[in-house]
C-alpha cells in the first residue's frame, strides 16, 4: 500500500498533468452543467473553488467531467453515468472586494435590469375635469393672442408712420383694449405730418432747417437690401445709421442733388447742395461724423477698413412715396475721409417738357424736331447744367407703345415707362462703344446715349443716326454750335456731321426767385453790357430776399436758358464744305437765333431769375 500522504500528492500531480493551466476556458459537470470562462482559484480531492461572473462557486471534485474538453479522471476510471450522479450541492460565497491592481477587465455585456413601473398618477381634481375649466383655458388662450397681435400691428403701424420712439406701444399693453381703441381714435384725428414730428424736433435741433419754413416737413425713409427687402424701420436714436438717415431724409425733402459729409479739425460739417449751391446744414461732433461715415459706407458696401484710397458704392432707399438711389464716393484728406452722396431720384426727378423753361417759340421748334425719323440731336453745356433731364422730358413725349426706344447711361439716372434702359458697366464689358453695338442689334427706333465720351462712341452714334435711327445724346461745349468744332476734333468727318446732325441744344440752369419775397428794384441799365445785352435804365428788376417759405435763401427750384439751332440745307452745306464757327453763327442769327445770354435776360426782365443768376450760368 501507498502512503495515503504520499498517494494525494501522486493524485494532485496527475490532476495537474491532466489541468495545464490555473484558467480554464469552460469546465463541464457530469450533470451536464457547464461554467465559461471560469478561473481555477483552489482544486483539492474532494472539491474545487473557481470563480465565475456570477460569484466564487465550490464544486466536488467528483462532479467535475471536462475541463476544456478534458477528462478530469484518468482513463482507467469508469464514469459513471449523468443520470445516476445526483445534482451537485453548489454555494456561492461573496466576491471579495477588489484592490485597484485587480480590477479585472470589463465583463461581457448582460441583459439590462427591467425597468421598475412608474407610479400611478394621482387622479385629477373633480374642477380641474370639469369641461368649463377647458373652455376657460381656451378663451383666455384666445385673448392673449389677440393681445399679442394687437401689439404686433401697432408697433409696425407706428414704425411706418414714423413714430417708432412713442408711448403708445406701452399703453396699449398695459390697457389692453383700451388702450388700442384710444390709439385708433388719435390715429383718425392725427393732423397731416404730425407722425414724423420727432424727427423734425431733432433735425430742428441740429440746425438742418429753419422751424417753420415750408421744407420743416418730414419723410419716412427705410433702407432696403439687394433682394428689395426693407430694413431700419426702428433705429435707436443717436446712432450712425440713425443720424445717417435723418440727413437722407431731409436732403430728399429740401431737394438737394448732393449731400457733403466733410471732416473738419475738430468736428464734421454737413452741406446740401440745393439748386446748385452748396449751403451748410448742420456741424456733427467728431464721434458722430465718425459714425455718419461708418454707417453710409456699410449701406454702400464699401470697405469701412479701408481709408487711404476713394471708393464707390451705392445704395437705395424706401421713402413714402417712391425709391430713390444714392451713390457714395470717398476721398481722404488731411482730417479724415469724405463721403459726397449724389442723389438720383429716378422717378420724382423726371421733368414734363413744359417745366424745363423753354419759350413758347423755342418749344415748338424743339417739340417738332424730336419726332423727326431719324437723325443726331444734341444737348451741350458743363456738367449739372440739366443737359440730361431736357433730353428725359423729350423722350417722355415720344410714344413709346409704337417705338423701341433705348437708353445707354451710367449710371440711368431716371426710370422712363416703356423704354429698355442699360447702365454702363466697365467690369462687366458693357462700356459706351460696347452697349451701342449691342444696341443696334436689338432693332431700335430711337436710342439716347448718356454721353459722347471719346471719339469711337461719336461715330457708332453718328453712324446710327446716319441709318435711320433717332440719336439723343450730350456733349461737353461751351455753345450749340461748338458742337461742330468738337466733334471733329474728336475725329468725326465733316461730310457725317452735315449728314447726320438734326438739332443742336446749348443751356444753362439758372436759379428761379422765390415769389414770396422776391425784391423789385430799377435797372441802371448796364447790368448786362458784359453780355451785349442792353436793359432800358429804369426797367423793373428783382432780386433775392428771404423768408421761410425758402428757407431764407431768396431762390426756390432752378430753370433753364436755351439756345436751340436746327440745321437747314444750306447750314449742312455750310458744315460740309468746312466753315467756322463765325461764319456758322452769322447764317444762325439771319434765321433769329438767340443765345442762352439772350434767353436768360429776358427771364431776368421777367422777374423769373435775378441778373447775377445769368451772369454766373454764362
Amino acid at each position: 500500500m501507498i502512503p495515503s500522504n504520499l498517494g494525494r500528492i501522486i493524485l494532485v500531480v496527475a490532476v495537474v498533468g491532466i489541468v495545464p493551466a490555473a484558467r480554464a476556458e469552460t469546465i463541464v459537470l457530469k450533470s451536464g452543467a457547464s461554467y465559461q470562462k471560469a478561473e481555477v482559484i483552489s482544486r483539492g480531492e474532494a472539491q474545487w473553488r473557481i470563480k465565475t461572473k456570477f460569484g466564487v462557486v465550490t464544486l466536488p471534485a467528483s462532479s467535475i467531467a471536462l475541463v476544456d474538453g478534458k477528462p478530469l479522471t484518468p482513463p482507467s476510471t469508469p464514469t459513471p453515468e449523468p443520470s445516476a450522479t445526483p445534482e451537485p450541492e453548489v454555494t456561492f460565497e461573496p466576491l471579495p472586494e477588489a484592490t485597484p491592481e485587480e480590477i479585472a477587465p470589463a465583463p461581457e455585456r448582460t441583459e439590462p435590469a427591467p425597468v421598475a413601473a412608474l407610479p400611478t398618477p394621482a387622479p385629477l381634481p373633480e374642477d380641474l375635469r370639469d369641461p368649463k375649466f377647458d373652455i376657460l383655458l381656451a378663451v383666455a388662450g384666445a385673448i392673449f393672442l389677440l393681445w399679442a397681435a394687437h401689439l404686433v400691428w401697432l408697433q409696425k403701424d407706428l414704425a411706418e408712420r414714423g413714430r417708432a420712439a412713442s408711448g403708445w406701444n406701452t399703453v396699449a399693453a398695459l390697457l389692453p383694449g383700451l388702450g388700442f381703441i384710444a390709439y385708433l381714435t388719435a390715429r383718425i384725428f392725427q393732423k397731416p405730418g404730425a407722425a414724423a414730428a420727432q424727427n423734425r424736433a431733432i433735425l430742428e435741433g441740429q440746425g438742418f432747417f429753419q422751424p417753420g419754413s415750408q421744407a420743416a416737413q418730414s419723410i419716412h425713409l427705410q433702407f432696403m437690401e439687394e433682394d428689395r427687402s426693407v430694413f431700419g424701420g426702428d433705429l435707436e436714436e443717436g446712432t450712425g445709421l440713425e443720424l445717417a438717415r435723418q440727413a437722407l431724409e431731409q436732403a430728399i425733402v429740401r431737394r438737394a442733388s448732393d449731400i457733403h459729409i466733410e471732416p473738419q479739425e475738430g468736428n464734421y460739417r454737413v452741406r446740401f447742395r440745393v439748386d446748385g449751391v452748396l449751403a451748410e446744414m448742420t456741424t456733427l461732433a467728431r464721434a458722430e461724423g465718425l459714425r455718419v461715415v461708418s454707417a453710409l459706407k456699410t449701406l454702400a458696401e464699401i470697405d469701412v477698413a479701408e481709408k487711404r484710397k476713394a471708393q464707390d458704392g451705392r445704395f437705395r432707399v424706401k421713402t413714402d412715396l417712391r425709391e430713390v438711389d444714392f451713390r457714395v464716393a470717398t476721398a481722404n484728406s488731411i482730417f479724415g475721409e469724405k463721403l459726397v452722396i449724389r442723389i438720383l431720384d429716378r422717378k420724382g426727378g423726371l421733368f414734363d417738357l413744359s417745366d424745363v423753361g423753354m419759350a413758347p417759340e423755342m418749344m415748338e421748334r424743339f417739340h417738332r424736331a424730336i419726332h423727326s425719323r431719324a437723325g443726331m440731336i444734341i444737348v451741350t453745356g458743363p456738367t449739372g447744367s440739366g443737359k440730361t433731364s431736357t433730353l428725359y422730358a423729350a423722350l417722355s413725349k415720344l410714344d413709346a407703345a409704337k417705338l423701341n426706344i433705348m437708353t445707354i447711361e451710367d449710371p440711368a439716372e431716371y426710370e422712363l415707362p416703356g423704354a429698355t434702359q442699360i447702365p454702363v458697366n466697365v467690369k462687366a464689358g458693357v462700356t459706351y462703344e460696347a452697349g451701342l453695338r449691342s444696341l443696334l442689334r436689338q432693332d431700335p427706333d430711337v436710342i439716347f446715349v448718356g454721353e459722347m465720351r471719346d471719339a469711337e462712341a461719336a461715330k457708332i452714334a453718328l453712324r446710327a443716326a446716319l441709318t435711320g435711327h433717332l440719336v439723343f445724346t450730350t456733349l461737353h461745349t461751351k455753345d450749340a454750335l461748338a458742337t461742330v468744332t468738337r466733334l471733329e476734333e474728336m475725329g468725326v468727318e465733316r461730310s457725317q456731321l452735315s449728314s447726320g446732325l438734326l438739332m443742336l441744344v446749348a443751356q444753362r440752369l439758372v436759379r428761379v426767385l422765390c415769389e414770396h419775397c422776391r425784391e423789385p428794384y430799377a435797372a441802371r441799365g448796364d447790368e448786362l453790357m458784359e453780355l451785349g445785352v442792353a436793359i432800358s435804365e429804369g426797367a423793373t428788376l428783382y432780386r433775392p430776399g428771404g423768408c421761410p417759405e425758402c428757407n431764407q435763401m431768396g431762390y426756390l427750384g432752378r430753370t433753364g436758358i436755351f439756345e436751340i439751332i436746327i440745321l437747314d440745307d444750306a447750314m449742312r452745306g455750310a458744315i460740309a464744305r468746312g466753315a467756322g464757327h463765325e461764319d456758322l453763327l452769322e447764317m444762325a442769327d439771319e434765321r433769329g437765333f438767340i443765345d442762352y445770354r439772350q434767353n436768360g435776360a429776358e427771364k431776368a426782365l421777367a422777374g423769373v431769375t435775378s441778373i447775377e443768376e445769368v451772369l454766373e450760368a454764362t
